[in-house]
């Protein structure tokens, strides 16, 4: 088969409406203050509660950002657009502790083995591309402009661009059964270089004018399943957050599915990829955008927002948060309990101490 293609007095309860918090991204490891022991639930029966008590340091948020690059033929437009808008993507970090990585959707079987197409495997499985300098991932350590570079070099594929100019020969192309999801979820398990460190967030950035498995007709592994994704990767890294962005061909739009089928193999609606932005909360972009700043900004805004890991999601989703010293300005605070989240629109000063205390379920 070929194809290409949102709060909280300082003294309130969540989920009240708010004042001004921020904090790291970080997760801890703080131990329950109390043991509060049996005790009556509001249901009548007997149930053992943690309470937890800790404070955190305001700090820089952390995240791990994976991009999934569909490099099959037909891509390269999108590659080299991803690339040369990256600057609005990177300026939108601000002081986040941030990893970069490149994969692709290509995925090693029967029909498709390790070849010189693919490096011999190096470019399949949810492998990381190595940049320019040899390393697996950027982390702000070599200045922006190399970064800038790097990443457009390397989220440019070479392998694409020679399908391309082969007419679309099949024996010289990647691979057009397009696995974003397996991919990510082999990233996810393998952890190639221990790219993805035990704690904060870890973001997910689609680029395919493809469904998983090109048209999301074919038979899926479990894992391509996005309700199963998000479960194998809370089981994983339980200390981490989730969200997965897309740049796609959106559900419906089928002036893109038109324009991204006219003149090459033909696209397919990202209904997939889509399933799983919702589901985590991530932006849907689009594939056909003529500038890709305006999105790539948005995603990395996201992506930079400071959150609070909590170990555990609290009973009946109470949460008290009080800061030492109260900042000068408002700090809009919401939650995202299902993934046991504490967001904050703005960060507070160094030296701001956050207090969080509620108690969870045994």
């Amino acid at each position: 088969m070929f194809h290409s293609k949102r709060l909280i007095s300082a003294f309130m309860l969540i989920p009240l409406s708010i004042f001004a918090i921020s904090c790291s991204d970080k997760s801890f490891s703080a131990k329950p203050s109390d043991n509060v022991g049996p005790s009556q639930c509001n249901d009548g029966q007997n149930c053992d509660y943690d309470l937890y008590d800790y404070t955190k340091d305001a700090v820089a948020p952390k995240a791990d950002i994976l991009f999934v690059v569909d490099n099959s033929g037909s891509m390269s437009p999108e590659q080299r657009e991803m690339g040369n808008k990256f600057p609005s993507f990177l300026s939108s970090l601000g002081d986040l502790d941030y990893r970069i990585a490149i994969t692709t959707t290509d995925i090693a079987d029967g029909d498709n083995p390790p070849s010189s197409i693919n490096q011999w495997g190096a470019l399949q499985d949810g492998r990381l591309i190595a940049f320019p300098n040899g390393a697996a991932y950027l982390d702000g350590s070599l200045g922006v402009a190399t970064e800038q570079s790097h990443f457009l070099n390397t989220v440019r594929r070479q392998e694409t661009i020679n399908c391309e100019n082969s007419g679309y020969n099949l024996d010289l192309c990647p691979s057009g059964d397009e696995r974003g999801l397996l991919a990510a979820n082999m990233t996810i398990t393998s952890n190639y270089n221990n790219f993805i460190r035990p704690d904060g967030h870890l973001a997910i950035v689609f680029l395919s004018d493809e469904d998983e498995r090109s048209d999301g007709n074919e038979t899926f592994t479990a894992v391509e399943y996005p309700n199963n994704f998000v479960t194998v990767f809370q089981s994983i890294y339980p200390n981490k957050s989730l969200k997965a962005h897309s740049i796609i061909i959106r559900p419906g739009d089928s002036g893109c599915l038109y324009d991204q089928s006219i003149n090459s193999p033909r696209g397919f609606f990202g209904d997939t990829y889509a399933e799983l932005s919702n589901l985590t909360g991530g932006i849907i972009g689009d594939i056909c955008a003529s500038d890709y700043s305006g999105q790539l900004s948005d995603i990395g805004e996201d992506v930079a927002q400071p959150r609070e890991i909590l170990p555990c999601r609290p009973y009946q989703d109470e949460v008290t948060v009080t800061f030492e010293p109260q900042p000068s300005y408002n700090v809009e605070v919401t939650k995202n309990l299902e993934q046991k989240e504490i967001l904050f629109s703005r960060s507070l000063p160094r030296g701001t101490k956050i207090r969080f205390q509620f108690r969870c379920l045994k």
